[in-house]
């Protein structure tokens, strides 16, 4: 029979779990579950399977999400659950389901592909490069500063839910790397549900007992210290000294209350949040999150989608005259500004070309032109392309 990539049929879907809980025996069958059975987005087509002479021993999920980026929406489509059996590695059928699920997502038009690895010299083979995002770390302060006596905080209940849901979507608007959660998301993925009071999470109260705010948070032990981690924050519509206070006053409680040593935030890193995490830790750490790795999908069809939306933050700085080259996992692709229009053209080549990465990081925020170039003309068209935003966050609870 040899050897075939296709898509999972239902009848297979079993094996499919089986061989996942066989790679990944820690996490449950009921955490691969989820991918086959409760993703509203779910398709055959998007669970790619090695069959050798009749039987499943590879498998690549591919998973469609909407991410924002700014005012506009993109399509991606992550890569979850690349998995083969031990006996079966090291001949190539990991990488041809990883083939076929590439070629699924660029024929569907979803703009870029993300995954999250601790091997990425895999992935850079076929086009993937490491997106490091920003998380800061440190020793909590002892004894810890007071915080306000007008912001309550208390364990979330499962009727915080809705406006938990409300929060996030209002507080991440427009934020970059987020996604948008549906209720089905939320349940199976984040593991909220009306079902059931949530565990480590927090909400923020105001004066009348109304939530405001909510942290969401995971804990462990390494070299006998107490660690926490934030992995997620929403925070209501209010003045950004307020936002400071309140999310101070839900982190100094988390950390009394889980007699927390040191503390790891990987959220979004806005001014207020910097200033709570400051008046927190001893010695505030900057550093980055170096799992996650991201792909385009096209060589000019993302480009193209914000074309209209590069133009006019153009023409509205002046038309800087410049010209900025990024290099795809399909050739180089050139943005110029020249007289009246803003013109794509794709490359054969030549000097000067930044990495993919870079053109990611301007598009979601994470650096800044200066960064990237040190030339000052190409630094100014940079600039009107890519100006600042909101900081971008990626919460570890969104899984693939």
């Amino acid at each position: 029979m040899g050897f075939e990539v296709r898509a999972v049929r239902p009848e297979e879907r079993e094996a499919c779990l089986d061989l996942w809980c066989r790679v990944w025996s820690e996490n449950g069958r009921g955490f691969f579950h989820r991918y086959l059975y409760a993703d509203e987005t779910w398709l055959p087509h998007y669970t790619q399977v090695g069959v050798l002479d009749g039987k499943i021993v590879s498998a690549v999920q591919i998973v469609r999400r909407k991410v924002a980026c700014g005012e506009i929406w993109l399509t991606m489509g992550g890569l979850a659950n690349v998995a083969t059996l031990p006996e079966y590695r090291g001949q190539g059928y990991n990488t041809a389901c990883l083939k076929r699920a590439l070629a699924i997502m660029e024929a569907e038009g979803m703009d870029f592909s993300a995954l999250s690895t601790g091997i990425p010299g895999y992935y850079e083979r076929i086009g993937y490069t490491v997106f490091p995002l920003p998380e800061v770390e440190g020793a909590v302060r002892q004894p810890l500063p007071s915080g306000s006596a007008d912001i309550g905080v208390r364990a979330a209940r499962a009727d915080d839910l809705p406006i938990i849901r409300a929060i996030y979507a209002s507080y991440n608007r427009h934020r970059p790397l987020t996604l948008e959660r549906t209720q089905g998301y939320w349940s199976y993925w984040i593991g909220l549900s009306e079902e059931r009071d949530p565990k480590e999470v927090l909400v923020g109260l105001d004066r009348e007992g109304h939530v405001i705010a909510y942290l969401c948070y995971s804990t462990f032990e390494r070299e006998g210290q107490r660690y926490g981690e934030v992995r997620e924050i929403g925070l209501a519509d209010m003045a950004s000294a307020q936002a400071e206070q309140v999310l101070f006053n839900l982190l100094a409680t988390l950390c009394w209350q889980e007699e927390i040593g040191f503390l790891r935030a990987h959220i979004a890193l806005d001014p207020e949040v910097c200033s709570a995490l400051e008046r927190i830790l001893e010695k505030p750490i900057p550093g980055y999150h170096r799992g996650g790795m991201l792909r385009l999908l096209h060589r000019t069809e993302l480009f193209q989608k914000l074309l209209p939306r590069f133009e006019q933050r153009w023409i509205e700085q002046g038309r800087p005259a410049g010209r900025v080259s990024f290099e795809t996992p399909y050739g180089p692709i050139s943005l110029e500004g020249a007289g009246e229009a803003l013109i794509l053209r794709r490359m054969e080549g030549g000097e000067g070309v930044l990495p993919q990465v870079h053109f990611f990081q301007l598009l979601f925020g994470t650096v800044r032109p200066h960064h990237v170039t040190e030339d000052g003309a190409q630094r100014r068209f940079l600039e009107a392309l890519f100006p600042r935003g909101k900081a971008p966050v990626f919460y570890r609870a969104d899984g693939f």
